[in-house]
């Protein structure tokens, strides 16, 4: 019979959540900073390779992993804040499966490619918040690089490091507060995705607009695409940088950022 693994996840700050539960191995066993690159690696995958039972619906991400270090002895750093126990509630329904299997079917996502050759910056943007995460972490880079950096740049990563560097290069405002998920879900609604939820998830759907995304094969003004405008350019012919900053140039105009 097919191992069951099946994880709902449900909220409007889902990019928050879905970044921390890709670094999730590196918050187990806060002492490995004094351990050798090496020793720190092989504790976090063995013991994410313990397996695991669970079956909870509508629980906040620090209470399922609450449920999963009581089963595999496994620590994290993560604490709900008032935001995510309200907002991001979560299902869980796996048998006897490890939890880096686990992980795997919540951080499996679709690759980032490009046929521009500036975007290229994005990926690399995507990538080195592994990095960044890990600095933040005090986590060696060579650790990183053995957990993480081990697979390409995915569109999340992408979305998600695009955003930051909107927010801190570019749009930074101390009198309205960080707006890191406002662009991030400007995105979404972009590219049509903004009603999705458990409800109502079309996976076909999701897969289709992503590839379309990819291809390039948005409208001309954007739309189904990371930004939407109304100045004439062809957006599928515009690198994804460009595409942000016309964006955010309209906004600006219109009064609405």
């Amino acid at each position: 019979m097919k191992k069951k693994e099946i994880i709902n996840r449900s909220g409007k700050n889902k990019w928050v959540v879905g970044l921390f539960l890709f670094f999730f191995p590196f918050l187990c066993y806060p002492n490995l900073s004094s351990a050798s690159p090496e020793e720190e690696a092989d504790a976090v995958w063995q013991n994410t390779d313990k397996k695991v039972t669970l079956k909870m619906t509508g629980k906040t991400l620090a209470h399922i992993l609450s449920g999963i270090k009581a089963q595999t002895g496994l620590s994290y750093g993560f604490r709900d804040t008032p935001d995510t126990a309200q907002h991001g509630l979560y299902s869980i329904d796996v048998k006897n499966v490890s939890v880096e299997e686990a992980l795997n079917t919540l951080l499996k996502g679709t690759e980032f490619t490009y046929t521009i050759p500036m975007d290229g910056n994005r990926a690399e943007d995507g990538i080195n918040l592994r990095y960044r995460f890990g600095c933040e972490q005090l986590y060696s880079d060579v650790m990183v690089a053995s957990c993480l950096d081990d697979r390409p740049c995915s569109i999340l990563e992408m979305m998600i490091a695009l955003s930051i560097r909107c927010e801190e290069h570019i749009m930074d405002d101390p009198d309205v507060g960080d707006r890191t998920g406002q662009w991030f879900w400007s995105m979404l609604v972009s590219l049509g995705l903004g009603g999705m939820e458990d409800r109502k998830f079309d996976r076909y759907l999701v897969d289709a607009t992503l590839e379309r995304f990819l291809d390039r094969g948005y409208e001309r003004n954007g739309e189904g695409g990371l930004f939407t405008v109304n100045n004439g350019r062809d957006m599928r012919r515009t690198e994804i940088w460009y595409q942000m900053n016309y964006y955010l140039s309209e906004m600006m105009k219109e009064g609405s950022v």
